[in-house]
């Protein structure tokens, strides 16, 4: 019965993405566009004139208009509920340590594991045999 709920889920998610994939390539296409038109202008109105004079004014208002497109996206990705972990994982190479306050908490079952007796025992064997081990080492090799 969940499983409908989740695929529809899983199908927004797909479409949100898709969606912001298509707003960051059409924004890279359109900086692209901007920095050669605005090269060939400044260019054409050096060449014409000598100087900048008419050229500044699209290519700056042209570059607000790519600004506030900049910001748009930068918008969308923080409006996004994975984010700030994201962003960790991609800076750090691993999962934030703290929790967000809008995750849900984990329940923890660590009290059921130290009362079962058999974990106990299964852990103190796994030791015993680590300890039987000889070390391929001397001690006097090591730095």
């Amino acid at each position: 019965m969940n499983e409908p709920i989740q695929q529809t889920e899983n199908e927004k998610l797909i479409q949100d993405a898709e969606k912001r994939v298509r707003k960051i390539k059409k924004f890279y296409k359109e900086l692209a566009s901007w920095a050669g038109t605005s090269i060939f202008l400044i260019a054409l109105n050096l060449f014409l004139s000598g100087s900048i004079s008419w050229a500044k004014y699209p290519v700056f208002f042209w570059g607000i208009a790519i600004a506030l497109q900049y910001f748009n996206i930068l918008r969308l990705q923080k409006l996004d509920k994975d984010w700030e972990q994201r962003m960790m994982r991609k800076f750090t190479g691993r999962e934030p340590v703290r929790s967000l306050p809008s995750e849900t908490k984990e329940v923890d079952y660590s009290g059921e594991l130290l009362n079962n007796e058999q974990v106990r025992e299964k852990e103190l064997a796994d030791l015993s045999e680590y300890r039987k081990l000889k070390k391929p080492w001397e001690d006097k090799d090591l730095v």
